[in-house]
């Protein structure tokens, strides 16, 4: 037989290989056999530099609450001096309101700022959480208080009132910043300087802030109902809530009401009509009041003698006696006579006899 001339067949369990093509995958190679003793040094030094950066920058933001946490309660503090002068003047008097005013802010900043550990630990909520109702009560006090302010004296009746309105607040303030400047970091400072640093920063602080807002409260005194008085004082009411909102807000409600229906120096029409209506039996009327730069400035009139005054804070600028307008003698005349005897002595001048007379608008007098 012929031998078979056909190729013998391929096994059916061999494969053949193929080539690599693009989608092919590509084999995956342990990561950890890729690492170096370098590429190690320089992966831990990156994670320290960035555990670094993300250290300081929290540090950097703590210590920037810290201080914008005190200056903001010393600015508030510092406005409320103001406020309360500002309260205190129309009823003894610019002077006799500053004879004491320092030493009643110093002593608050002494006893709060010496009395912070302590008044923390007696307490079982934050101290900030009282400032609210300290600072809208202290205008029912200062109210209250006015209406004794002749037993009071003027050389007493501010230091009363201040001791227990603005010592209490500033007291309150001072213990709270030293509270947040006790978290601040000095360490760059010499140790010396470290420990004063706080206390006497916070003072020049609080200082600068005075000067400043007294400035501002000056020169937009009375330019609407927020920069007078009565307004300035319930505009810090509302700071110190919105800074420490809590539920002891509840308990300032007293005293919003007595301000909103009982407060007679409330600069609103219907607070005007109420305090005429008590100044009626007084035989008196006021018939306008408005605050400004120059102080609290009211038109007054006394109902029994027939005279009309300016007043200004605690002093009375001039007036003039409304009864005699167009009677008798003063009939036709332009304007009513002065209520200072001063005011016609000076116009004796035109009696006093020359040796050559002088025609009156070539006529000079000087008169001390």
């Amino acid at each position: 037989m012929a031998p078979s001339t056909s190729k013998p067949a391929k096994s059916a369990n061999k494969k053949t290989p193929k080539k690599a093509t693009a989608s092919s995958p590509i084999p995956e190679i342990n990561p950890i056999s890729s690492y170096t003793p370098e590429s190690f040094e320089r992966e831990l030094k990156d994670l320290a530099a960035k555990a670094k950066d993300e250290t300081l920058t929290k540090h950097l933001a703590a210590q920037t609450a810290i201080y914008i946490a005190a200056g903001t309660l010393l600015s508030l503090a510092a406005l409320a001096c103001n406020a309360s002068q500002l309260a205190l003047s129309p009823v003894y008097g610019a002077i006799p309101s500053a004879q004491w005013h320092t030493h009643v802010v110093a002593a608050g900043c002494f006893v709060g700022w010496s009395t912070n550990l302590f008044l923390g630990r007696a307490l079982s909520f934050k101290p900030v959480l009282l400032l609210p109702l300290v600072a809208l009560y202290a205008v029912p006090v200062q109210f209250f208080l006015s209406r004794f302010s002749e037993t009071l004296s003027a050389q007493w009746g501010p230091l009363v009132t201040e001791s227990v309105t603005l010592l209490p607040l500033v007291a309150l303030s001072a213990a709270c910043v030293a509270t947040y400047v006790d978290g601040s970091d000095l360490s760059f400072l010499p140790p010396w300087m470290a420990d004063a640093a706080p206390g006497l920063g916070s003072y020049g602080f609080f200082k600068g802030a005075e000067v400043l807002s007294r400035d501002l409260v000056e020169h937009y005194a009375g330019r609407t109902v927020l920069n007078t008085r009565v307004g300035l004082e319930m505009v810090l009411g509302a700071s110190y809530a919105m800074l420490a909102p809590s539920k002891f807000l509840v308990w300032t409600l007293p005293a919003l009401l007595h301000t909103a229906v009982w407060n007679t120096h409330v600069p609103t029409a219907g607070a005007l009509a109420r305090l005429n209506g008590t100044l009626v039996a007084e035989g008196w009327f006021i018939l306008d009041r408005a605050e400004s730069i120059t102080g609290y400035v009211s038109v007054i009139e006394s109902m029994n003698d027939g005279f009309r005054l300016m007043r200004c804070d605690h002093s009375l600028l001039g007036g003039e006696w409304v009864k005699f307008i167009d009677q008798g003698q003063f009939k036709g005349n332009q304007v009513a006579e002065p209520v200072y005897g001063v005011f016609a002595m000076l116009e004796a001048v035109r009696l006093v006899e020359m040796p050559k007379k002088i025609v009156d608008k070539d006529a000079k007098a000087l008169v001390m």
